[in-house]
């Protein structure tokens, strides 16, 4: 082992303000000396992802974003940023307005970081594979394990939208979506991207992922899944094949609708469909969409408002509106409103005084 790193690590700050240490780099790795600011670093020779992330937790839970933003209180907006979770996929996110940047540490996790900000910065980034600047409405994703670096001057009023998700989560579509490896994502970034669907649908998960109700898990769900399906198709080559079983695609549909009917009052996720279809939920959601050209959730919340407006006919008065929400799977009284004002234009009560 070369003395000169035997007995250095890099660190960052756990949750608790502790140090969570990264194991040693390798002999020949460039590292800046310890009282260097991080802005002046260079990149020098990426270790092996494989062996730069051996946390040594002490029993510790590894550290989450949120936790990453907030010990940068100096420079982080308290009252400009917000984080969110969703326990499904394993998503982190938030918007964070911040009047400093800096390097993150390598993290275990994906990092889809979009700029909001309306002016390009002057200082740049690096994560291994060259020096950029961030643009308007660009974003990069950077993967596990992964040490960043920047130069020039990081003040100035920035504000990003970032998700970042297992690798496993990754994985599993990539797989699933046959013909796709995904290999590309694990590249670090070279320049920041461009594309407005990337976009939209990071928006859509960030805006849905704040409500809580049997609908909206569907929502993130389908939404987070197109998102990696836009991302891995961004960089691959290979075109994506349907598989063979597409044409069994009336017969999922079928299948998935009678489960719905059948298990509307549970809280139904996509996973859940797709284990009664036996298929995936990838497959599922873009099953969906060739056969129908809408999501599981729009006839999941279809299923719903048919059986409420048989049980309002049926029943009448004899049935409160809050029974009636819980035996077609909305989670209060008050859901069952808003979803029939949305779609039908009357509340229930008007729609049975209709009748």
């Amino acid at each position: 082992m070369c003395e000169e790193f035997s007995h250095r690590m890099r660190t960052v700050l756990d949750s608790n303000g502790g140090e969570w240490k990264i194991v040693k780099p390798h002999c020949g790795e460039s590292l800046a000396p310890a009282s260097a600011s991080p802005l002046q670093m260079d990149s020098g020779e990426m270790p092996d992802q494989t062996n730069s992330l051996e946390a040594v937790t002490e029993g510790r839970r590894p550290p989450t974003y949120a936790d990453l933003f907030k010990s940068r209180e100096r420079i982080v907006s308290a009252e400009g940023s917000e984080f969110r979770s969703h326990h499904r996929c394993g998503l982190q996110l938030g918007k964070v307005k911040f009047r400093e940047a800096f390097p993150g540490p390598p993290m275990p996790y994906f990092y889809l970081a979009i700029s909001l900000s309306s002016t390009t910065p002057r200082y740049e980034s690096n994560y291994g594979a060259g020096w950029y600047r961030r643009e308007p409405n660009s974003f990069v994703l950077v993967p596990p394990g992964v040490q960043c670096t920047m130069r020039g001057d990081p003040r100035g009023e920035f504000e990003n939208l970032f998700l970042a998700f297992p690798e496993a989560e990754l994985r599993q579509i990539a797989g699933e979506m046959l013909d796709v490896s995904g290999a590309h994502l694990f590249e670090a970034p070279r320049q920041p991207a461009h594309d407005p669907i990337v976009t939209a649908l990071a928006k859509q998960v960030w805006e849905y992922a704040s409500q809580a109700s049997l609908g909206t898990d569907l929502v993130v769900e389908g939404n987070f899944l197109t998102l990696i399906g836009r991302l891995l198709s961004l960089g691959e080559t290979k075109a994506i094949p349907f598989p063979e079983q597409e044409r069994g695609g009336r017969r999922i549909v079928r299948v998935s609708l009678d489960y719905m009917r059948e298990n509307m009052a549970e809280r139904l996720s996509l996973a859940d469909i797709a284990n009664a279809a036996s298929v995936s939920r990838v497959y599922l959601a873009r099953v969906f969409r060739q056969q129908t050209g809408r999501t599981v959730h729009d006839h999941l919340l279809e299923v719903r408002m048919e059986r409420a407006k048989e049980l309002i006919r049926y029943f009448g008065r004899n049935m409160t509106f809050a029974e009636i929400a819980q035996r077609c799977g909305f989670v209060t009284h008050a859901q069952l409103t808003r979803t029939f004002t949305q779609l039908l234009g009357v509340t229930p009560g008007e729609f049975r005084d209709q009748m």
